[in-house]
This record gives C-alpha cells, structure tokens and sequence, in this order.
C-alpha cells in the first residue's frame, strides 16, 4: 500500500470499529426489512414477499440486501456482517476518493480528501445504521475515481452495482460526457460505460420480467415515491401514505407501483405549480441539515428533550454545511475542469432526483465521495 492511503484507512478501521462497539442499535426503519430479506436471501430463500414467502419481489432494490446477505454468510449476525460490509465499502470508497484527488491534484490533497471521507461526522454516525447510504457513496466514489482516471469500463460497473442499490445513480453514467474531447469520442466513452452497466443490470432486470406481472429494471417504489412527494402534508419528506384501494388491488407488484405512479401524475397535473413549489421544499429536506444519523441511532428520543442528540445534530449539520459549501465554492473556482463539471453534473442530478421525487436528509451522504476530493482544494 502506498503511504499516502495509509493513514485515512488506518483511521477508517478504527473509527469504525469503535462506533460498532460503543454505539450499535437494532437495525431500524426499511434497514429493518433489509436485514429480513438479506437473512432469507442467505438462507438460499430468494428475495421474496415478507408476508407471501412464495411470491417474488422488487419493491426495495436488492444490491444493499445482496451485499448484506454475502456478509450474513460469512459473519453469521446482523451486526458483524454489517460491520464487515460497511468497512469493506467504505475502505474502497475512502482508497478510490484518494486514488482520483491524487490523479487530479497531488498526494497531500489526495490525503486531505481521504480524511474528509473518513471524519466526516454524519457519514461516520450512518455507517451504523441498516441502510444503503455507505454502500452508494462508496460505489459512486469508485465512480469518481473511474471518471478521474478515464476507466470508462469501471465508471460502467461501479455505476451498474450502485444503482443496484439506489437506482437514482444510473444518472451518474452522464459524467462520461464530461471528459474533454471531441463529441465523438465523449459518446464512445459514455456507450463504453452503459454497455459494462447494462451487462450488469441485465441479469436483474431479466429475472423481473420472468418472476413478476411486468418488466422493472431495478425496483418497483418509483411510483409510490412520486405519489408520496406530491401530498401536500408529507412537506416534501417521507410519510407513510393512506393506501389507494385502487392501487392495493391491483394485479400484481409493478401494476401497484405504476397505479400509484398514475396517480401522482394527475396530482401534479392538477396543481403543477403548487407541485413545482414543493420541489424547494424536498431540496431543503435533503441539503439543509443532516439529522437521520443522530435520529436513526437516538430514536424515538425529541430532540428537543435530548440535549446530546441536538449537539450531535449540530455537529453532523455543520460538518455537512462547510463540505457543501467548500465544495460549491471549489467547483466554482474550476468551473472550466472537466472533473469539476462531472462533480457539478452529479450534485445537479442528485438535486433534480429529488426535486422531483422526494427528500429527506440522509440522502445527500451518498455525494461525499465526490464532493470530499473537491471540499478539501486550497485556494490556488
């Protein structure tokens, strides 16, 4: 190993095997129904219905549950193999995070980089939790270094496995277009890098089309997630929706989703401005603060009655706001950079997702691996 990724990794290790000993919880929210289906999944049961163990689905994307379910396999519990699956992801996104900076700028940038990926409060705290954050960031870090290195056909599989575990990544394929040259040549490296991420959701999608009503690619919640982000009382976060009988009814997973997809669409159509103006509001929910890592771990506690989970809160926030705006500024800076627009066209991507569907403040942890190489820049 080369001496400059020593120390940020070293401190990965560690930092992380401390929160697991001090500070593991019960997985929660859907990482409890991830660590079910990552249990049947290891028990050689397929990824099916929790409640219909016959019946196939794809409603949750099952990279973060297949990856988990590897883990199961070797550990034998929720908590060891959660450990071993966010320290080997997040060992490889921190080593491709410096690899790029280093590709960019120099060793003592490409360390800086590394140490922002490993102390980052919020990431840190969320790599306790049962959720497919660390796993994203750290694949679409690779991406990043993909991208700084012009291995198109990397960028394609680290793209393909990230939006395995979060479908919106599929966009990140777009930075391939970002690499200088002649229009040509950027279409060539962007078919380079769908091709390699078409071969590796195929296999997916095809199983979908044969075990389920209809053909889905990844998943089958993008309808449900557009009806939730268009209801007035969900303020442009999650809420669990009142179901639409119409919808329960229907024949089957992908019918459900694309009913409640319809029915968003007729909701926007019926108040688009209305509906535009709620997109403000998913952006504040997902960029403003950084709570969910502090929340996943203290719950149900009010913050308002647990003056630790406040400071906690405020430590991650802050911590969020100076890589944010470090990173706006940079990227400003070197605005006629190709890696500075590919980062810019990532973060704008992320933003439009979520302007569209829906919010909430965990889900901006999946950038840090592109924005960690740019935050840490110095003023040339």
């Amino acid at each position: 190993m080369r001496p400059w990724l020593r120390g940020p990794l070293a401190a990965l290790v560690v930092t992380r095997a401390l929160l697991f000993a001090a500070a593991w919880v019960s997985p929660r929210w859907d990482g409890f129904f991830y660590l079910r289906f990552a249990a049947r999944l290891a028990a050689g049961l397929g990824y099916v219905d929790l409640a219909r163990s016959a019946v196939p689905t794809a409603f949750y994307p099952v990279g973060f549950v297949a990856a988990w379910s590897w883990a199961l396999r070797l550990v034998g519990t929720p908590r060891g193999s959660l450990f071993l699956l966010h320290l080997a992801a997040s060992a490889a996104g921190c080593a491709a995070v410096m690899v790029g900076t280093r590709r960019l700028r120099d060793e003592a940038t490409a360390r800086r980089a590394g140490w922002c990926f490993v102390l980052h409060p919020g990431f840190a705290l969320w790599s306790l939790a049962a959720m497919s954050e660390t796993l994203t960031a750290s694949l679409l870090a690779v991406a990043f270094a993909a991208h700084a290195t012009r291995r198109w056909w990397l960028l394609g599989l680290s793209v393909g496995l990230a939006t395995l575990v979060r479908p919106p990544s599929v966009w990140v394929l777009a930075v391939a277009l970002c690499a200088a040259g002649p229009l040509r040549a950027r279409l060539k490296r962007l078919a380079c890098a769908g091709l390699v991420a078409a071969a590796v959701l195929a296999p997916w999608a095809a199983r979908n089309c044969v075990t389920l009503d209809r053909c889905a690619m990844v998943s089958t919640n993008a309808g449900i997630n557009l009806y939730i982000g268009a209801l007035d009382e969900a303020h442009g976060g999650y809420i669990l929706p009142a179901p639409r009988v119409e919808c329960e009814r229907a024949a089957g997973e992908v019918a459900r989703d694309r009913c409640y997809l319809a029915a968003a669409r007729d909701r926007i159509a019926a108040r688009p401005w209305a509906w535009a103006l709620r997109g403000a509001e998913k952006l504040a929910v997902t960029f403003g603060v950084e709570h969910d890592p502090v929340a996943y771990l203290r719950a149900p506690r009010p913050l308002s009655r647990d003056p630790w989970g406040l400071a906690l809160t405020a430590l991650c926030t802050l911590g969020w706001w100076a890589t944010l705006g470090a990173t706006l500024a940079s990227l400003w800076r070197q605005r006629t950079h190709d890696a500075a627009r590919a980062a810019a066209l990532v973060l704008g991507l992320t933003a439009l997702t979520h302007a569209v569907f829906l919010g909430a403040d965990r889900y901006h942890l999946v950038l840090l691996g592109w924005c960690a190489p740019w935050a840490v820049q110095r003023r040339p």
